[in-house]
């Protein structure tokens, strides 16, 4: 599994983006309960119609968002172009309900948004920063939601024990 964390931690490169569009449901495990999961986490009865998906990849997240809650408009964010351009596509039919963006998820710059997001969701990229830039992250992203707002988060952790992270190899296989 080291090996592996190394790579990761190495940056993301498109030849990663076509290897991920071409298998994403190799990639994660139950895709479509994981985006059912997300889905049924972003709450209702809240003044904001926007949520922010940080690393949209293929835009299967925001496509289930766009499809299951209704009065919503979606900032689908992606530092690749072939995933921002998979999303666009993928989203076609809900395209006055989206705007696909390019960012960098590990600058600050993008952190302000015009209104206060009913939700910030991302499944499968924060990993990618090292922990002081997710604790910011984390910190800036809870500062920017609506009251009552959420901030779901699916992702690979990295164990605490040498006797978790064999537990985790286990089940991923």
């Amino acid at each position: 599994m080291g090996d592996w964390l190394e790579k990761m931690n190495e940056g993301w490169t498109e030849q990663d983006s076509a290897t991920f569009l071409r298998d994403a449901e190799c990639f994660v495990p139950e895709r479509e309960l994981l985006v059912e999961s997300v889905c049924r986490l972003i709450p209702t009865g809240i003044e904001s119609d926007l949520v922010v998906e940080l690393c949209c990849g293929d835009g299967a997240l925001s496509e289930a968002i766009l499809g299951n809650v209704k009065r919503i408009r979606v900032l689908a964010l992606d530092a690749s172009d072939a995933m921002l351009e998979a999303c666009r596509q993928r989203t076609e039919r809900y395209r006055d309900r989206i705007r696909v963006s390019r960012f960098d998820l590990g600058s600050p710059n993008w952190r302000n948004f015009a209104q206060p997001p009913r939700a910030i969701v991302s499944t499968f990229a924060i990993h990618h920063l090292p922990d002081h830039a997710k604790r910011r992250l984390f910190r800036d992203m809870a500062g920017q939601l609506a009251p009552g707002g959420v901030l779901a988060i699916a992702d690979l952790i990295q164990p605490s024990s040498e006797a978790s992270t064999q537990l985790a190899a286990w089940q991923w296989d």
